[in-house]
């Protein structure tokens, strides 16, 4: 879900402003809900979720003596989700690594093919200008 949130954000958007009848729809139905959540404020929900676990399993450790039986599993819960936490900060890295190389891929407008690779990661990106004549073309 956390590699292609971007992209489905991203999707979303050009589809609301490409698809004023999909817009009005997505307005009408988060006006009339209970709750009046937009579909973004409900598709980042799940992004969300894990780290406010890792804070509630920290305010639980605070107020959790040390000898009362919770106390270790609780420890291993935090662990638990820090790691899964930062698992998904890197995968989320990665798919916007793997979509920077997408994106220097298409500028080379097709001379250049088989960047995009899940074991491939673009380092460094900067602006080139190539001198011609006494001009700089960018």
């Amino acid at each position: 879900y956390i590699n292609h949130f971007m992209q489905m954000r991203d999707a979303l958007r050009t589809a609301m402003a490409t698809k004023p009848a999909f817009a009005k729809f997505l307005e009408q139905v988060s006006r009339e809900s209970e709750d009046k959540l937009t579909l973004s404020d409900l598709l980042i929900m799940p992004v969300q979720r894990i780290p406010r676990y890792v804070l509630i399993l920290k305010d639980l450790l605070k107020h959790c003596p040390y000898d009362h039986p919770d106390h270790g599993l609780l420890l291993q819960a935090l662990d638990a989700m820090c790691a899964l936490a930062e698992k998904m900060n890197r995968s989320e890295e990665q798919a916007s690594n793997l979509e920077l190389l997408r994106e220097l891929e298409f500028c080379f407008n097709g001379l250049v093919s088989g960047l995009v690779a899940p074991h491939r990661q673009l380092v460094r990106k900067d602006r080139v200008s190539e001198a011609v004549g006494s001009q700089n073309k960018e």
